[in-house]
């Protein structure tokens, strides 16, 4: 009795270790580039960046601002200049998230634009 115990717990033992293990979504960090309006050399010399910074984990992307952007607009076209998403806020600050459904894979392009600057970084799907 206590043998067919112990090979059902050994053949129970080895389907939990021979289960593939589910596919983790991998969380890519953005790079934004900051280009402004004015004129190159007025930098901003603060310590703390201001840049907003950008993360997408499967299809979904989040842009996340300390400082309140105004009347921001953001985009996300591929490499032929075809838009996949378009939004404008007037008030982009904290988080803010949306899904790339339908988007084509491959190189994809995020801009943030506002009246004073804009924020433009590559990613892969």
């Amino acid at each position: 009795m206590k043998f067919t115990q112990l090979l059902h717990f050994l053949f129970v033992l080895s389907g939990l270790l021979l289960c593939t293990p589910a596919k983790a979504v991998e969380t890519q960090e953005i790079i934004l580039h900051v280009y402004e309006h004015e004129d190159w050399w007025a930098q901003d010399d603060r310590s703390l960046s201001t840049t907003p910074t950008a993360t997408l984990e499967g299809n979904v992307l989040c842009i996340y601002t300390e400082k309140a952007l105004e009347n921001a607009r953001i985009t996300v076209a591929d490499a032929q200049g075809n838009v996949w998403f378009d939004a404008e806020e007037s008030s982009l600050s904290g988080s803010y998230s949306f899904t790339l459904d339908g988007s084509p894979q491959g190189m994809l392009t995020l801009r943030i634009e506002t009246k004073e600057v804009c924020y433009i970084g590559e990613f892969s799907l």
